[in-house]
């Protein structure tokens, strides 16, 4: 999930952004949020997400990206494919069909 997080709030950016937005309040706190001008913050909110798993990994070793992770670039079509089938896809906010799935992949990869 540490993964893929910021991957997936950047595929539905256009959709959450407001949600997005009110996060950087509890994530980053109230004078990075004073300091982002409003139409930065859903950004700056998925920016902190990035700079959270840095110390997540800097402090237990958590892997940062699929590779590794131990995930091959092979698998990566396979592993989008089977995603079209979990039923956590239609919570969704944006529709996802392979080929955005395997976008997604590729970057966390």
């Amino acid at each position: 999930m540490a993964i893929l997080l910021p991957y997936g709030m950047e595929y539905n950016f256009d959709i959450n952004r407001a949600l997005y937005a009110e996060l950087l309040l509890p994530l980053g706190g109230a004078e990075r949020y004073a300091r982002t001008q409003p139409d930065d913050r859903a950004g700056e909110a998925i920016a902190v997400i990035y700079e959270l798993r840095q110390e997540l990994h800097k402090m237990t070793k958590m892997k940062l990206n699929l590779k590794d992770a131990g995930v091959t670039e092979t698998q990566l079509p396979e592993i989008a494919k089977k995603s079209l089938n979990d039923g956590s896809l239609i919570y969704n906010p944006r529709e996802a069909d392979e080929a955005a799935i395997l976008n997604l992949l590729q970057q966390a990869w």
